[in-house]
């Protein structure tokens, strides 16, 4: 790791449990070496079972867990939690409705908690955020709205399809990968390693400022236009030093290797979707529209097994094949966080400029 994406990564370290990376705080980390250092390691009894030996070095501590999160620590009938407590030689009270649990033991057990309640939670989380090149052009927004209009006429006939399928024009961007990022301060770590490390690999790579490229070509994802779960927009590279597919592969490569991009062991697809089965839209005005390679194959699995994950695309492939949005100009590489709003848009926490 570079001295530059250590400072970006100022306070977290990457750790290996079961083939996976994961992010955790360094202090935790700190700890947990000491302990290895030492020689013998004696064995971890749990609190609970040596308070007559050792009160007087046993404390409370509160660590920031999302309740939403609790029953992935406590597991099925409590045994996560058992788990934890037994492994760490603590005592772990999860507050009902609390944006917190509460650990009790030796600062140095209450650090190996820490680090096994982090780096659970960050393994079964949904992602939070993704890394995105947003799409901003007055062209391409007038000829999607012709192509909406005619997707809205009664008289265009695509069984699947609801106005809640069509992409607000607003949110439209291409998706390099996407992100845990479990509260503030590992936001603001993502962002500063953005604008710091991601940020001189952009100028490395860039031949001048900005990319164009042209959005052309409708296409389905998986499968025969009869049923597709996914029409989207092809992205054709027209600027001079031809920089795209390696901008995006070096950026990845990057965050993956940082511990911010979740690496979903897939090709990566250059595309903008227009159209998607499962709605953009939910009832709380949010979206999820970027999936990860485990929600993806089971998605699939579902589109064989029910008429109502696809759509009938054949129509609009038929008029629309060969959409031409013409082109734009792509400025800035964004982090934005998972959830649009009512206008379509999507709240950007930090972004860099690509240019040379």
């Amino acid at each position: 790791m570079s001295k530059l994406m250590a400072k970006s990564l100022q306070g977290f370290s990457i750790v290996t449990a079961k083939n996976k990376q994961y992010r955790v705080a360094t202090a935790s980390l700190d700890a947990k070496s000491t302990t290895r250092s030492s020689a013998p390691r004696q064995e971890i009894r749990h609190p609970e079972s040596q308070a007559e030996e050792d009160t007087e070095l046993h404390h409370w501590v509160e660590h920031p867990v999302s309740r939403s999160m609790h029953g992935y620590i406590i597991g099925k009938a409590g045994s996560t939690l058992k788990r934890i407590k037994h492994e760490t030689g603590t005592r772990i009270d999860v507050q009902k409705g609390e944006d917190f649990v509460k650990i009790k033991g030796t600062d140095e057990n209450i650090e190996r908690a820490k680090v096994a309640i982090d780096t659970l939670i960050i393994a079964k989380a949904n992602p939070t955020h993704f890394l995105s090149i947003p799409i901003s052009s007055l062209s391409v927004t007038r000829k999607l709205e012709e192509f909406h209009k005619v997707l809205e006429s009664p008289s265009f006939v695509a069984d699947g399809i609801s106005m809640d399928s069509i992409a607000p024009i607003p949110s439209l961007h291409i998706t390099l990968g996407v992100m845990k990022l479990m509260g503030q301060s590992e936001i603001e770590a993502a962002v500063r390693f953005l604008k710091e490390s991601s940020a001189n690999l952009i100028h490395e790579t860039m031949t001048e400022r900005g990319i164009t490229v042209r959005l052309k070509k409708l296409s389905t994802m998986q499968g025969h236009p009869a049923k597709a779960r996914v029409l989207y927009i092809n992205v054709q590279d027209e600027s001079e030093g031809k920089v795209l597919d390696k901008l995006c592969d070096r950026l990845r490569t990057q965050m993956v290797e940082a511990g911010l991009l979740i690496d979903e062991k897939r090709p990566f697809k250059m595309h903008i979707t227009l159209l998607k089965k499962n709605s953009f839209r939910s009832n709380h005005n949010t979206v999820k529209d970027v999936n990860t390679a485990e929600e993806e194959n089971n998605n699939l699995e579902q589109a064989h097994n029910d008429d109502k994950a696809w759509f009938n695309a054949s129509s609009i492939m038929k008029e629309f094949g060969d959409l031409d949005l013409s082109t734009v100009t792509l400025d800035s590489v964004h982090i934005m966080k998972m959830g649009m709003n009512k206008q379509g848009v999507y709240k950007s926490e930090g972004a860099v400029v690509l240019e040379k």
